[in-house]
């Protein structure tokens, strides 16, 4: 009776591909999975996945996009949110939108400003890419990084807070102003 190695060949291989495709599947991803909602924005916030849903406003006047995020806490009603801002100039590409300042708020009870992160300045403002814009339907989309500086009246600290990984797709509303 004559006894082969390939079946038992065969089968340390296809248990070695198991187990190496097994430690593959473990790796996180780069890049945070997409939101499920249909407007939203989206980012790692200090390493921390922020997913909430996102509005917009276009103010003709001035030329400019805001986007913002923002979640409640019901109870006591804490509202958190990140706006974003950046213009457009006409007839140039979307690749050329140019940041304006940034601000994150904590706002207790409807009109109590708790808390407030902003752009420190000029050389601190957020990175954005605009990848799509509808202005029929009014819809923008994008990608964003931004760095926060706590503002002063809230600590003595140097304290910030990072967006990083952000996209955002929002409905705008036009504003005359």
């Amino acid at each position: 009776m004559k006894i082969s190695s390939f079946p038992i060949l065969t089968g340390l291989l296809v248990g070695w591909s198991v187990t190496a495709c097994t430690d593959e599947a473990v790796t996180p991803q780069e890049e945070p999975a997409a939101s499920p909602r249909e407007f939203f924005v989206l980012a790692s916030k200090d390493g921390q996945r922020w997913d909430t849903w996102g509005t917009g406003i276009y103010s003709q006047a001035k030329g400019e996009f805001y986007v913002s995020g923002s979640d409640t806490t019901f109870g006591v009603l804490i509202r958190k949110s990140l706006t974003i801002a950046f213009s457009l100039p006409k007839g140039q590409p979307l690749s050329s939108a140019q940041a304006l300042p940034a601000q994150w708020l904590e706002v207790v009870g409807g009109d109590i400003i708790n808390d407030r992160y902003s752009t420190a300045g000029p050389t601190s403002l957020p990175s954005i890419r605009i990848t799509g814009l509808d202005t029929v339907q009014k819809i923008v989309e994008g990608r964003f990084e931004a760095t926060l500086r706590r503002d002063k009246h809230f600590t003595d600290k140097a304290e910030e807070m990072r967006y990083t990984k952000g996209s955002f797709r929002v409905r705008y509303q036009v504003s005359a102003f």
